[in-house]
């Protein structure tokens, strides 16, 4: 759908009930807020409870990823993805963690791809992680 039918559709849709658009979209954005960190929560919660399994020696969930099979280091796909990682790294006032590159540049479906990337990159010394807690992530460009 494009922007414009969208928005003529969400005026339309606003009007039939009486109620002001402007006012509906901020209130929707609140929500849609919401439910993304709730979504974010849940995937923090996912990833300790598959560590807790792999600690244990559960093995029921490793490596599923589907991804994983078809996403080579030197492949025209990586190289675009090192490329936005990098080009986003460098844009950034101040270093990012790696959700918050994931977010800015992809989408969760994408994880393993930009984490493996971002790996990649660590490797040849493009990017580094910095000393805090969070280890956050900064460009330093090529060596």
């Amino acid at each position: 759908m494009s922007l414009a039918k969208f928005i003529v559709d969400y005026i339309s849709e606003c009007s039939k009930q009486g109620k002001n658009a402007a006012e509906v979209a901020k209130l929707e954005v609140e929500e849609i807020n919401r439910k993304l960190k709730e979504a974010d929560d849940l995937r923090v919660r996912k990833s300790n409870i598959l560590n807790f399994l792999n600690q244990i020696g559960d093995s029921t969930y490793k490596s599923k990823n589907t991804n994983q099979v078809d996403f080579e280091d030197d492949s025209e796909e990586s190289l675009e993805l090192q490329n936005k990682v990098s080009s986003f790294l460098k844009e950034s006032d101040k270093p990012l963690t790696v959700r918050e590159i994931i977010n800015g540049i992809g989408s969760y479906d994408e994880d393993y791809k930009i984490i493996r990337t971002i790996k990649h990159l660590g490797m040849k010394g493009v990017i580094e992680r910095d000393d805090s807690p969070e280890k956050k992530i900064k460009y330093v460009g090529l060596n």
